[in-house]
């Protein structure tokens, strides 16, 4: 971590020098600086990965890219952007940054001074290996609910099903694909692991190949990267691979999602699913569009930044809670749905998402205090899985993690309120309940 926290206070004089700040934002930047070197230096990054994600997701999008002017501002129009961000825009971001790093380290060091110290419980596992056949199924289902995806039209981004099928057989298809398989394909992954056997080329290039079915099957641009996200995770955790190793990976799977993401988003914006066409667009596109090919992930990637600036005249600024906007809310299913149709001002039947983030969610529901006590339940619950580690749970860490990572960047009390975001966290769930049976319910205790 030595290197980011280089970063971090190049990123602090920036700040200070280039930004009209007021006097007591400069104090409190300095605070979240002091905070976070000390956190940084004193808790080592695997063991307590959980909590790193949270203040790498806030750190990046309240710090790193509004004082470097990385922020784009999001329509919620299929991902469109807006207007320019202004300097008064980049001020309320940084004038409100500093007081979430400041409540995630607080949060962080008080924690730890009440963790039950001691020499953790150790397992070692002896799943069984699962037989070719029982993968080779599974790949079987993969594929063939993508198949019924295109054959029926079903949860392609930004339009309706085309066919309502039975069963609520639209909503478990969707869901398997977008969170169930990942997980399972990573459960596979872990037994081969466990067992110290290589696992088959064959199971990789199959998910890569299903993967970039999906791409245009639901025309989700991060599709490619999420259906990889969760067994590069676990195998990371594994292995712990040097940089060399991570860039040799990644660069290829990395230069695929920018290539793919102008033509999903042409073939999203324009209704046209021809690929040829699709791809011809994005390549006469003008030098600027293919200058914005990094800022353009980055920025739908965190939306902390953007939302928080668009929605600021929405939040009240002069009380610490403010639950006046819950019945609305409620009704309208919840904050992303409340800025698609509210702040947005599109038709409450429109099938698109403007979507929210894991801090304007917490806003609009009741304020900046509600917004600092869900980032302090975000750090128990990081506490809590960072505890699996020493378990070697890692299948089951992921998941939890990645449901974290949702709740932290994504939204997290509207995920409580929707019958969509319950059901993600259910079909999460009941991937653990599957990864437990499968690879660690076989164990012995190896230390105390």
């Amino acid at each position: 971590m030595k290197y980011f926290r280089v970063l971090i206070v190049i990123t602090y004089f920036v700040a200070i020098l280039f930004d009209q700040l007021s006097a007591v934002t400069i104090l409190l930047h300095t605070l979240a600086v002091i905070l976070t070197l000390v956190v940084t230096s004193r808790f080592s990054f695997f063991a307590n990965f959980s909590k790193y994600v949270i203040l790498l997701t806030y750190w990046i999008s309240l710090m790193f890219m509004p004082v470097f002017k990385l922020v784009k501002n999001i329509t919620g129009e299929d991902g469109a952007y807006g207007y320019a961000m202004t300097p008064l825009d980049y001020q309320r971001i940084l004038s409100f940054s500093p007081s979430v790093i400041i409540v995630v380290c607080l949060s962080w060091m008080v924690f730890s001074a009440f963790r039950k110290k001691g020499r953790p419980v150790m397992y070692e596992y002896k799943p069984k290996l699962l037989s070719k056949n029982s993968v080779y199924i599974c790949f079987a289902v993969m594929y063939f609910c993508s198949a019924l995806a295109v054959v029926f039209g079903i949860g392609r981004m930004g339009s309706e099903d085309s066919v309502v099928l039975p069963f609520h057989l639209n909503g478990i298809i969707v869901l398997a694909k977008m969170v169930f398989f990942p997980i399972l394909f990573a459960i596979i992954v872990e037994n081969y692991v466990i067992n110290k056997r290589n696992v088959p080329n064959k199971y990789y290039v199959l998910f890569t190949g299903w993967a970039l079915i999906e791409v245009f099957t639901r025309l989700s641009k991060s599709a490619l990267l999420n259906a990889f996200l969760t067994v590069a995770v676990l195998l990371f955790i594994y292995y712990r691979p040097k940089l060399k190793t991570i860039i040799k990976i990644a660069t290829p799977l990395f230069a695929a999602f920018l290539l793919l993401y102008p033509i999903v988003e042409i073939m999203r914006s324009s209704g046209d699913a021809n690929l040829i066409e699709s791809f011809k667009s994005a390549s006469s596109q003008d030098e600027t569009s293919a200058g914005d090919m990094i800022l353009n992930p980055l920025n739908r990637t965190f939306m902390i930044p953007s939302y928080y600036a668009k929605d600021y005249t929405w939040v009240n600024h002069n009380s610490l809670f403010d639950f006046s906007k819950v019945p609305v809310l409620l009704v309208t299913g919840g904050a992303a749905r409340y800025q698609t149709i509210v702040i947005d001002g599109f038709p409450p039947d429109a099938v698109n998402s403007s979507g929210t983030t894991g801090l304007q969610d917490p806003l609009l529901f009741g304020g900046y205090g509600l917004c600092y006590i869900v980032i302090v339940l975000l750090m128990l619950f990081a506490f809590l899985i960072d505890s699996l580690v020493y378990k070697r749970m890692i299948s089951i860490y992921v998941t939890l993690l990645l449901l974290l990572w949702g709740f932290c960047n994504s939204q997290n009390i509207t995920s409580f309120t929707d019958a969509v975001g319950l059901q993600y966290i259910i079909m999460r769930l009941f991937a653990i309940w599957i990864a437990y049976r499968l690879n660690f319910r076989r164990r012995r205790i190896i230390s105390l």
